[in-house]
């Protein structure tokens, strides 16, 4: 959903302003963690806890149009509100039998404050006049977010974590040693991942002089392209990005007593990890040569190299779903490279 105003000034400038539908990744409740619940899943979206949307997302853009190509700045701004705090006696939060009735959710325990996410970001798009007549092109587009992590990682709603595995470390893994190693099936290899949020909280009392409020989680990027055309039907574009995903010291200790410090296990997280920190990078460049047959039909052919940086360390126990083709044991923690190669053809049947 989307309603949105442009006003031309003339000349190629213009300024548009925007409601559109809220882009969200989870605002995570580390409170919920436990050896049957942990909201970091592998590969999986994290277990969000979020309130309902307040507003939609406010967006807005100046930009310019010429001949040699555009320029835009743009900034948004994101309800990041967290849900409810739940029940605990550790932290004295709530205590949902002691309010008398058969209240059994969260909604009695209260909320953390209001939260406010932003992204700010410029692009721009420029034409380079090739011999022969032919023009390439060169973007790039640059987002800092806080609290709106979804205009930095443009994923699809519900797109699961950043996690590869390897099978390099199989034997002893390091930190916890042959014998544990041994008691959890020896080391499994190794595992590289990261978590999407918009946001980290947990009750009042979780930590030391912690007062429940949502952490917003800082994600920025650059991604940038070149697109050059060999001839009218054939081209080949070069493209790189990188996004870095950072959480401040309170969020990070709520994900450490949320996953890192868990001696027990839900079904697909890692737990006990040694070296908890939970920032991390994904990168990648690429190439795509595309030639266009005919007016209606094409093929391509992308190759691109992916490299998931992560800042956990050490082990991990990794738990697996039944069935997985992955087992339950101790994993080793490391960076993850990945290089895919997709071709496609494609066809219009209608005009």
């Amino acid at each position: 959903m989307l309603a949105a105003y442009t006003f031309q000034f003339g000349n190629g400038f213009s300024a548009t302003i925007a409601a559109e539908e809220i882009r969200r990744a989870a605002v995570v409740n580390t409170s919920i963690a436990g050896a049957a619940a942990n909201p970091f899943a592998v590969g999986a979206g994290s277990i969000a806890d979020q309130s309902q949307n307040k507003f939609p997302d406010l967006v807005a853009n100046l930009r310019v149009d010429q001949a040699w190509g555009s320029i835009q700045v743009m900034g948004a701004l994101h309800d990041n509100s967290g849900g409810y705090f739940v029940p605990s006696t550790a932290t004295g939060i709530c205590n949902v039998t002691a309010l008398g009735g058969t209240l059994t959710g969260q909604i009695a325990c209260g909320q953390p404050d209001d939260k406010l996410g932003f992204a700010v970001g410029v692009g721009a798009v420029f034409n380079v006049p090739m011999p022969g007549g032919l023009t390439d092109r060169f973007s790039f587009q640059v987002n800092y977010t806080e609290g709106a992590s979804r205009f930095a990682a443009i994923t699809q709603p519900g797109q699961g974590n950043p996690a590869f595995f390897s099978n390099s470390g199989v034997g002893a893994c390091p930190v916890f040693g042959p014998a544990v190693a041994g008691l959890l099936g020896g080391c499994q290899g190794s595992i590289g991942l990261g978590y999407w949020t918009d946001g980290i909280y947990g009750n009042p009392g979780a930590l030391a002089g912690y007062d429940g409020s949502v952490q917003n989680t800082v994600v920025w990027g650059v991604n940038a392209s070149w697109d050059h055309l060999w001839t009218r039907n054939l081209k080949t574009s070069v493209y790189g990005s990188y996004i870095a995903t950072e959480y401040n010291d309170t969020a990070a200790a709520l994900i450490a007593n949320a996953t890192c410090n868990v001696a027990g296990a839900a079904a697909n997280t890692v737990t006990r990890i040694t070296v908890c920190e939970p920032d991390f990078q994904l990168w990648m460049v690429g190439t795509r040569t595309q030639w266009n047959i005919t007016p209606s039909f094409y093929v391509g052919f992308d190759v691109a190299y992916t490299r998931l940086e992560t800042a956990f360390a050490g082990s991990a126990l990794y738990t697996a779903l039944a069935g997985a083709p992955r087992n339950t044991g101790t994993y080793s923690i490391e960076s993850q490279d990945a290089v895919s190669l997709t071709a496609r053809a494609h066809w219009d049947i209608l005009p």
